[in-house]
């Protein structure tokens, strides 16, 4: 499972457009897709409230995508374990208690 900014973030890094067309086609496309609805977008606007107005000086200043991921992984329920790849998701899943499993760094720009 994915959601679209997962797909819009990835998909960003396609040196070409044959790369980006056999990414789309062959990795993303077949995945089901979380939505991303308006309960979503106010959950990551008020984890980021939180962590603003709470005492981790700096923690709000996550990326915007970042944040719409965790709610959308959040709001598809406590099997959806979000996989991620930076110290920015894992931060906000500790925040907000979700599952969350981190991998190593891919390279530049991960």
């Amino acid at each position: 499972m994915t959601c679209a900014p997962v797909v819009i973030e990835a998909l960003h890094w396609a040196d070409s457009r044959a790369a980006y067309e056999r990414y789309l086609l062959e990795v993303f496309l077949p995945l089901d897709r979380i939505p991303v609805d308006s309960g979503s977008v106010e959950r990551a606007l008020g984890v980021q409230i939180e962590l603003a107005r709470g005492g981790s000086d700096g923690n709000h200043r996550r990326p915007a995508v970042d944040f719409l991921i965790a709610a959308a992984a959040e709001a598809a329920g406590p099997d959806v374990i979000l996989w991620c790849f930076d110290r920015d998701l894992e931060v906000i899943c500790k925040h907000t208690g979700q599952p969350c499993e981190a991998e190593s760094s891919t390279g530049a720009g991960h």
